[in-house]
């Protein structure tokens, strides 16, 4: 049986939030797969929690040869380079396969998917709030200036309420710096409706703090 950590075939809905990824049963001196192949649908806020899933357990055996198995599927390919995801496991994986065929790319761009029921899907690339290589809050605010970037196309359109969900999301990173001691992670999905003309914002944001039910025991008395 393969040292195999096996991705959900679902990346793209609620499902990948219970979906826990075990490591107990890895073996250090084999050969561990990030197993993709399965993989049958995708998008960048069920990405972010992904990557968040994983990379404890890379850094847990951060000294294993890592191989990551690739989706058959061309556009899961693509899509899982473009977006950062591919680059976001090969910067934290210390021990590369020397035979592994992944490259990956470091100019992300975003992501259109379509189905039959005239639904466009544009993810866009994973943005890591990296807080520990920057000064305070300059982290929150050119995650900010992205995301302006991102959606002010998409607000002409939609008439978006851009200045409340922005101030949403930045008390959210703002408030993930001051419990969080390393980094986060962001994915964003715009779902439009090509025949009512309407979308929906999706996304996740996904920090390694210690979550806010242990840092309010922190501060309670023993008893």
């Amino acid at each position: 049986m393969k040292n195999t950590i096996k991705i959900w075939p679902y990346i793209d809905d609620l499902s990948q939030t219970i979906v826990p990824y075990q490591s107990s049963n890895l073996n250090i001196d084999n050969k561990i797969y990030i197993d993709f192949s399965n993989v049958k649908s995708i998008n960048s806020s069920g990405s972010a929690i992904t990557v968040f899933k994983l990379l404890p357990i890379i850094n847990r055996y951060k000294n294993g040869t890592w191989i990551i198995e690739q989706p058959e599927d061309i556009d899961l390919k693509a899509f899982l380079n473009r977006i950062g995801v591919y680059k976001i496991l090969s910067d934290n994986i210390a021990n590369k396969d020397l035979f592994s065929n992944i490259s990956h790319l470091n100019d992300l761009s975003s992501y259109e998917q379509h189905n039959n029921l005239e639904i466009k899907t544009t993810s866009f690339p994973l943005i890591v709030l990296d807080y520990s290589n920057f000064d305070y809050r300059i982290c929150v605010e050119d995650f900010i200036d992205n995301l302006i970037d991102i959606l002010m196309p998409f607000n002409i359109t939609f008439n978006i309420k851009l200045n409340v969900f922005l101030k949403l999301l930045k008390e959210i990173a703002k408030n993930s710096e001051d419990h969080t001691s390393t980094s986060a992670i962001f994915g964003l999905d715009i779902i439009e409706n090509e025949i009512t003309n309407k979308a929906k914002l999706l996304f996740s944001f996904c920090d390694f703090g210690i979550g806010i039910h242990n840092n309010i025991k922190k501060h309670l008395e023993n008893d």
